[in-house]
C-alpha cells in the first residue's frame, strides 16, 4: 500500500508543478496585456499622426508650376477687365499675385508669401522687397482673408475698408504703402478645405477706379480663384 501511495505521489507531483507554471504564465500574460494594448494604441496614434502630419512641397515643385500659374493669372486679368468694362472705359493700373502658405523652420507656424505674379496689360512688376515680404494671419488684406476665410477689400479713402493698413509693420508699409486698393480672395483645398493660397489684386488707384468693392468683381475673381482648389499644394511650401 505504501508503494502505491508513493506511486500516486510521484504521478501527481509533476501535474501540480505544471499547474503552478501555467498559473504564473497566465499571470504574466495578464500583466503584460495592458502594455501590449498600450503599444498597439501608441503605434496606431503614431501612424495617424504621420498621415496627418503636414507634407509641404519643396520650392522646386512651386517653380514647376510657374508657367501654368502665370497663364492662369492672365485669365484673371481677362475676367476682371471684362467685368469692369461694364462700368468704365478707363482701365486703372492693376497687378495680380498669388500667395502660398509657407512653413517657418521646424514647422513652427506659417506665413503667406508671393510666389506667382502678373503685371497685366500695363506690364507692372513687383519689386524684390515686395516679393520677399512675409504675411501672417493678422497682417494686411491677405492675412485677414486667410484668417477669416473670405474675401477682404482694402481702400485708402473708404472708412469701412481702411482697417488692414493698421495691421502692417513698418517694413510692410515701406514696401506696399503706395497701394491704394487691394482685393484678397482665399483659396480652399477642395477636399480638406484648408486655405492653400490667397489671390490678390492690387493697385495704386482707389476703388473708384479699380472697382474692387463691386460685388460683380468680387464674384468673378472668387470664381477664378476656386479653379485652383485642386491644383495648389494642400500643405503649403517648405521653409526656404
Amino acid at each position: 500500500m505504501s508503494y502505491l501511495q508513493g506511486s500516486v505521489s510521484l504521478i501527481t507531483f509533476p501535474s501540480d508543478e505544471f499547474a503552478s507554471t501555467h498559473s504564473e504564465l497566465a499571470t504574466f500574460v495578464r500583466q503584460k496585456k495592458l502594455w501590449f494594448y498600450i503599444l498597439l494604441i501608441t503605434l496606431f496614434s503614431l501612424q495617424q499622426a504621420w498621415i496627418r502630419w503636414p507634407k509641404p512641397v519643396a520650392l522646386s515643385e512651386v517653380e514647376e508650376l510657374k508657367d501654368i500659374m502665370e497663364s492662369f493669372l492672365s485669365t484673371v486679368f481677362a475676367e476682371y477687365y471684362r467685368v469692369i468694362q461694364g462700368f468704365t472705359k478707363t482701365l486703372g493700373s492693376v497687378r495680380v499675385n498669388l500667395m502660398l502658405p509657407t512653413w517657418k523652420k521646424f514647422k513652427l507656424g506659417r506665413y503667406m508669401k508671393i510666389y506667382y505674379t502678373h503685371g497685366g496689360p500695363a506690364g507692372l512688376s513687383y519689386r524684390n522687397d515686395e516679393l520677399d515680404l512675409r504675411w501672417d494671419r493678422k497682417q494686411g488684406t491677405c492675412g485677414e482673408a486667410w484668417r477669416k476665410e473670405h474675401s477682404i477689400i482694402y481702400d485708402s479713402n473708404t472708412a469701412g475698408y481702411t482697417g488692414p493698413e493698421r495691421s502692417l509693420t513698418k517694413q510692410q508699409i515701406d514696401c506696399v504703402g503706395h497701394l491704394k486698393s487691394v482685393l484678397s480672395v482665399p483659396i480652399r483645398h477642395k477636399e480638406s478645405k484648408k486655405i492653400v493660397g490667397i489671390l490678390n489684386l492690387d493697385s495704386t488707384h482707389n476703388v473708384d477706379k479699380t472697382f474692387f468693392d463691386n460685388q460683380l468683381v468680387v464674384n468673378a475673381i472668387t470664381a477664378r480663384a476656386n479653379r485652383l482648389e485642386t491644383i495648389l499644394f494642400e500643405d503649403g511650401v517648405k521653409a526656404n
